[in-house]
């Protein structure tokens, strides 16, 4: 990766090193991210609308959140490029698709930071709710974090969740704009 080009991204080798940088930083490498992003799938192919869709989202849950002692649950398997691309995958992310690369979506058997494999959308909210219900059970206490697509809503992630889950859900939607200064064209309201 050329430092040059993309300063910060270059040296993120996992989530611990974003976690090092000063919050105002983080805007800066969303920026090289996207565009990493963008040049790399230029290169390999690919789906990449949906990553491109959650890239400040991304850094912001890996910023905020201990990854992968928190888990991410991806909803849409091509959500998750930005990730692998935070996740010790950089280098490798012109692969994707191709014969002994990495896999267009999560893999759990490709990353520790992978904690589910899915696809396509409308999995991640039962997959968090089974990971949080196994999280309650005794010498277990990892957090469960999902990012939806447009099969949920937020109004379901909140409702479905225990108290913890809604307080983290409430917690990190409030952050989000302190964290990651961004002008969204749409409003979210949290009942």
């Amino acid at each position: 990766m050329n430092t040059e080009t993309y300063p910060l991204l270059s040296n993120i080798g996992s989530p611990a090193d974003l976690r090092e940088l000063d919050e105002d930083q983080l805007p800066q490498l969303a920026d090289e991210l996207r565009r990493y992003l963008i040049a790399s799938v230029a290169t390999s192919g690919g789906h990449f609308g949906a990553g491109l869709g959650c890239v400040e989202l991304t850094v912001a849950l890996h910023f905020l959140y201990d990854t992968p002692h928190d888990r991410i649950v991806w909803d849409v398997g091509h959500q998750a490029y930005p990730h692998k691309i935070l996740c010790e995958r950089a280098g490798r992310i012109t692969t994707i698709k191709k014969h002994m690369g990495l896999a267009p979506f999560p893999k759990r058997e490709e990353s520790e930071y992978d904690t589910f494999g899915t696809g396509h959308s409308s999995t991640s909210i039962s997959a968090a709710l089974g990971m949080a219900v196994a999280a309650a059970l005794p010498s277990s206490d990892p957090s469960q974090r999902a990012k939806f697509g447009t099969g949920e809503s937020v109004t379901n992630v909140l409702r479905l969740g225990s108290s913890r889950t809604r307080s983290s859900t409430t917690c990190l939607i409030r952050k989000l704009p302190k964290v990651m200064p961004f002008n969204p064209s749409w409003q979210l309201e949290i009942e």
